[in-house]
């Protein structure tokens, strides 16, 4: 990139960083009590399963999932809405002109950004990730069994490494990107499966009516001070990186709940200390 000067007309310009709505990392761009996740969604020809993966870049939480039967689409649809993503990775169509029919989000994904199908094909997946985690095998992070959702983690990784490769101009043009973006990348050290049916979970519509992470009557709750959710009241945090925690400590979708989480939920309520210090002690 040229410096401006005097008598230059026309000066060099290059990119020097990409952004995008689930990649970006900046304290500006971002709610620091909230995490900014990007997804990546992953269908079997014939509908089912769906493979579900997301990671939220500033922190390095990865993990993935799969829907099956014929509520899938139904059962994707609300994990996004308790997800909120900013950014989701889906297959580009194959028709030559797109038709104008309803999104498979449906507006729960955020942006919608399109990648090429071979992005998502289960080999590709497989490479990408054995050189993200640097392991000769992918068994250990419970992958095997459920090749939709290896798919779509394998396309949050090459989407991740292509615009950090972009955005350095450390390496020189006619040398490989993919060592850049693996250094970029280091935090992305492993990939974590859970189940659905392993836990209880709430719909998008009783996390609402409950009023847990968003009031319902906004204008009501402007005019008070006092906490008018449930994560508002157990919420005394004092950074952004811990009531990030908080949150996924509240919606954790971790196949079994451990029992030291139990109690510790159950001595905060018998004791007058902070949720986060109980729990940072016995972690």
């Amino acid at each position: 990139m040229e410096q401006p000067g005097p008598g230059k007309k026309l000066v060099r310009r290059e990119v020097v960083r990409v952004l995008t709505p689930g990649t970006a990392t900046d304290g500006a761009l971002l709610d620091a009590r909230e995490n900014s996740y990007l997804a990546s969604i992953a269908k079997h020809a014939s509908g089912s399963p769906i493979g579900l993966a997301f990671v939220d870049l500033s922190t390095g939480e990865f993990q993935a999932t799969e829907f099956s039967g014929s509520g899938a689409d139904d059962d994707l649809r609300d994990e996004l809405q308790l997800l909120r993503p900013r950014e989701t990775l889906l297959p580009r169509p194959q028709q030559l002109f797109e038709t104008a029919k309803t999104s498979l989000l449906e507006g729960v994904g955020g942006v919608e950004s399109r990648l090429e199908d071979w992005v998502f094909q289960r080999d590709y997946a497989e490479r990408i990730l054995r050189e993200q985690f640097g392991v000769a095998e992918l068994t250990g992070f419970g992958l095997d069994d459920h090749p939709q959702a290896l798919a779509a983690a394998g396309a949050i990784v090459h989407y991740l490494r292509e615009n950090a490769a972009r955005g350095d101009r450390s390496i020189p043009a006619n040398e490989n990107v993919d060592a850049s973006g693996i250094e970029a990348l280091r935090h992305l050290d492993r990939v974590r499966y859970y189940e659905q049916h392993d836990a209880l979970v709430l719909d998008p519509v009783s996390v609402r009516n409950l009023e847990l992470l968003t009031p319902i009557f906004t204008e009501e709750s402007g005019r008070t001070s006092a906490p008018t959710t449930l994560i508002a009241a157990l919420d005394v945090t004092v950074t952004g990186m811990g009531a990030r925690l908080l949150r996924s400590w509240f919606f954790d979708r971790s196949s079994r709940v451990r029992p030291s989480r139990r109690g510790s939920w159950r001595s905060h309520t018998l004791s007058s200390k902070p949720l986060f210090a109980a729990k940072s002690a016995r972690n």
